[in-house]
């Protein structure tokens, strides 16, 4: 998401998803923003505090707990994972998909993009 607040959109099925590991399944998050603090800030705020959206407060402070801010490194993120096993899920600007993509293909991992209009 560009801002934590649309992070928090997503703060409840991300929250669940990362606490609960069935059949030896982990789901592993990795959450970036692409705005900038000051950004946020001049914008109303969001970087303070994740307000508003479907998140509880235990949900939206592990979301704020764990955004990155700036673009990620795919290589480095993904350089660990056995493709075998693992899906790459990916939200965000087409070059990021893309780059995502190659990366994840590159590792044999399975791959799929989400887009969302805010």
């Amino acid at each position: 998401g560009r801002t934590l607040h649309d992070l928090n959109i997503f703060a409840d099925t991300l929250y669940r998803a990362s606490h609960s590991a069935t059949n030896g399944i982990a789901f592993k998050v990795e959450l970036f923003c692409t705005r900038g603090l000051e950004e946020q800030q001049q914008g109303g705020g969001a970087a303070a505090g994740i307000s508003g959206g479907a998140g509880s407060d235990d949900t939206s402070k592990w979301v704020r707990d764990q955004v990155q801010h700036g673009r990620p490194d795919l290589p480095h993120l993904l350089q660990h994972i056995d493709g075998s096993k693992a899906t790459v899920f990916v939200c965000g600007p087409q070059p990021l998909v893309d780059s995502a993509s190659d990366v994840a293909f590159t590792r044999g991992a399975t791959f799929h993009a989400e887009t969302f209009y805010f």
